[in-house]
């Protein structure tokens, strides 16, 4: 937070070039966040995401909201998270994705 109680989040010019890069080779991006916040509309607007899902407490069914109106197969859509509210969504497919290194107490079991 700032000193005028503004919020600040980082974002990994990681996820910002694997976008572009993904964008450019034709695949499609939705933005599912727990967080309900105008930085999560700002950083969806700069990498012009329209698919976003803010404030979600169900990421698998919000995942499965978005296959169905592209009519995508559930095995041609990946989710990549890296939180504990990331599990159900993480494990509803057969292959589930996560960063190489999670966040403490983001993998089962911990």
């Amino acid at each position: 937070m700032g000193a005028g109680g503004e919020e600040f989040k980082r974002f990994s010019f990681r996820d910002v070039m694997g976008v572009s890069l993904g964008r450019k080779a034709g695949l499609r991006f939705a933005l599912i966040s727990g967080e309900d916040s105008p930085l999560v509309d700002r950083f969806a607007a700069k990498m012009d995401i329209a698919d976003v899902c803010k404030g979600c407490k169900d990421k698998a069914s919000a995942l499965q909201d978005f296959a169905r109106k592209h009519r995508l197969d559930l095995g041609e859509v990946c989710f990549m998270g890296d939180d504990v509210n990331d599990l159900a969504a993480l494990g509803w497919r057969d292959c589930p994705r996560r960063p190489p290194m999670p966040r403490h107490g983001a993998r089962q079991g911990e």
